[in-house]
C-alpha cells in the first residue's frame, strides 16, 4: 500500500516508464535511462516488502537511477493512469 504513496510523491521524479511490455512490470527510471548497462558504481538493491510483489532499487554513484517493480498490478494500473506505462 506504501508503494502507492511513493508514486505519488515521486510522480515528479519519473523521467520515463519502463517499455518492456510485460504485465507484470510496474517499473521507472527516475534518471534518464542509459545507452546500454549502466557500468562501474552500478548496484542494484533487493527490497524486502513482502508479498505482494517484488521491489529493487538500481543505484548509480549513489543515485537512484530505475525502481524495479513486479507483480504490482496496482501500481502498474497508476502508472498507465499516468501515462508512463504501457
Amino acid at each position: 500500500m506504501y508503494l502507492s504513496y511513493v508514486l505519488l510523491i515521486m510522480r515528479g521524479c519519473i523521467v520515463e516508464g519502463c517499455c518492456c511490455g510485460d504485465d507484470f512490470c510496474a517499473s521507472f527510471y527516475t534518471q534518464p535511462k542509459p545507452k546500454g548497462a549502466y557500468g562501474p558504481g552500478h548496484e542494484t538493491l533487493l527490497l524486502v516488502t513482502g508479498p505482494p510483489g517484488m521491489l529493487m532499487l538500481d543505484v548509480v554513484d549513489g543515485l537512484i537511477s530505475f525502481i524495479e517493480v513486479l507483480y504490482r498490478p496496482d501500481v502498474r494500473r497508476k502508472l498507465i493512469a499516468l501515462g508512463l506505462q504501457i
